[in-house]
């Protein structure tokens, strides 16, 4: 997941592929967005080690051998993972994480609710792309971008498959409206953040957590997650507790240090932002019960 302490992971890991010759495969928004022979390959490619914020979508194409892997990622609260990208996105706006193309954090128009809306239940979106194929966002894009916000600009795609998605989803929800004979989308191509866009989806990607990975680890309960990690994913040569201890945390900018410590304090309880982020915050809620689960498992729980 992004703003979940992805960046401190991989900088873990990166010396442990190195020495254990561990092929590594980066699976993100270009490669997502390639589409089924991309993905194929990519998996034919026979890395030991896939990572990236689209490492779901890989899931319907892997057959197999992505079953024998062993999955795992880490939550984190949805509110301050949403502050986190805001400031993110004031400092680096050229990332895909953000979308600037079609919400510029730096705008003096854009404050958290606002990015909030354009964010929206981001966390649920990324495991959603186990269950949406990148065809199917190309195959509809002339009916949903009636903006053109996302048009390939000299044969480069505008828009991160994140927003795409987003974008397509709230198409699906419009085309369903339309056939009920209520409220049709109008064409102005915004993609509604309203969590009837992708409720549906929250259901199967609970069963997703549950069922498919190894261990879900929670930044709140880091250590504990290290330790899990360690039981379910039994990396041999590698300690992540220990590891941890030499290397510490990785990507911490200080540039709005203070700004932001300010404005997660405000924020934790705004109901505003609660319901921009409904369904991150049911879906992190049971990211949390799988952990708990896995901690009691392993035995790694208080007492043990």
């Amino acid at each position: 997941m992004n703003k979940a302490g992805g960046s401190t992971v991989k900088y873990m890991l990166a010396p442990w592929t190195k020495a254990q010759n561990v092929t590594v495969g980066l699976y993100d928004s270009p490669q997502w967005l390639e589409g089924k022979d991309f993905a194929q390959d990519f998996l034919g490619d026979e890395n030991s080690l896939m990572w990236g914020a689209y490492t779901e979508g890989l899931r319907p194409f892997g057959g197999l051998g992505l079953r024998e892997c062993k999955w795992f990622t880490i939550f984190r609260h949805p509110i301050p993972r949403l502050v986190s990208a805001y400031f993110y996105c004031k400092k680096k706006p050229q990332d895909g994480l953000c979308a600037t193309v079609a919400l510029d954090a730096n705008a003096d128009d854009t404050d958290l609710y606002a990015f909030a809306e354009h964010w929206g239940d981001f966390g649920l979106r990324q495991f959603a792309l186990a269950f949406v194929l990148p065809e199917e966002l190309l195959a509809n894009k002339v009916k949903y971008d009636a903006t053109g916000i996302c048009t390939p600009y000299h044969g480069k795609r505008s828009c991160p498959g994140w927003y795409e998605l987003k974008l397509y989803l709230q198409q699906q929800l419009d085309e369903q409206e339309q056939g009920e004979g209520s409220r049709g989308w109008d064409g102005s191509g915004a993609a509604a953040s309203g969590a009837a866009t992708i409720s549906h989806l929250l259901q199967p990607v609970q069963e997703l957590l549950t069922n498919e990975y190894a261990a879900v680890g929670v930044l709140e309960q880091w250590e504990t997650s290290l330790l899990l990690f360690n039981e379910a994913l039994g990396m041999p040569g590698f300690d992540w507790p220990e590891t941890f201890g030499s290397i510490g945390k990785k990507n911490s900018d200080g540039t709005f240090h203070n700004e932001e410590a300010e404005m997660l304090l405000r924020s934790w309880t705004d109901p505003r932002l609660r319901r921009y982020l409904s369904l991150d915050l049911l879906l992190y809620d049971y990211a949390v019960s799988v952990h708990n689960q896995q901690v009691d498992k392993y035995g790694l729980g208080e007492g043990s």
